[in-house]
């Protein structure tokens, strides 16, 4: 590893936000494949600035294989309260796999949460079973009745109404 790429990885540790913004972006623009390891192990650092520099950069690279950790960095309840920067780098990545898991993000107290949810769940062609869409739309209405109701789930819900079943149909017209 050379001298200046391991210098941007320390950057990535640092306590000062625009210094790790700074080596966030440069690791990005000259990504290596060998980045992406030490990328994806910053996902578990205690600092929330290393863990959210690494999440954007692994946004700006756009590989896949940064999915998983990502979501295993949203579900570590030491990161509860503070996973925006993760959500949002989701947005560039294939989630498909993984719907039911984006609209309990839909369902997340912080707005921009779920606006970064919301979009992937609009920007991805998520190939859902229809009891995932029923599962779904279950777990929507429960939130609503439990007074989780703002204008982002009460889209997401038309989304899995309108959206999602004319997807299956012209899936099935394709067959």
């Amino acid at each position: 590893m050379g001298e200046e790429l391991a210098q941007l990885l320390q950057d990535m540790r640092s306590s000062e936000w625009k210094t790790i913004l700074r080596a966030s972006d440069m690791l990005a623009m000259d990504y290596q494949k060998e980045l992406l390891l030490h990328l994806i192990q910053m996902l578990e650092s205690e600092s929330s600035l290393t863990r959210d520099g690494a999440a954007l950069a692994l946004r700006e690279i756009g590989d896949g294989s940064a999915v998983e950790p990502l979501f295993r960095a949203i579900l570590n309840p030491w990161n509860h309260g503070r996973i925006s920067t993760l959500v949002y780098a989701l947005e560039r990545l294939d989630c498909r796999c993984h719907f039911l898991d984006i609209i309990n993000l839909v369902l997340a107290e912080a707005w921009d949460v779920k606006t970064s949810a919301f979009q992937v769940l609009c920007d991805q062609g998520f190939m859902v079973s229809d009891e995932e869409v029923k599962h779904a739309q279950q777990m929507l209405v429960e939130a609503q009745a439990t007074g989780n109701d703002d204008e982002r789930l009460r889209a997401a819900l038309l989304r899995l109404q309108d959206f999602l079943p004319e997807r299956k149909e012209a899936e099935d017209g394709r067959a």
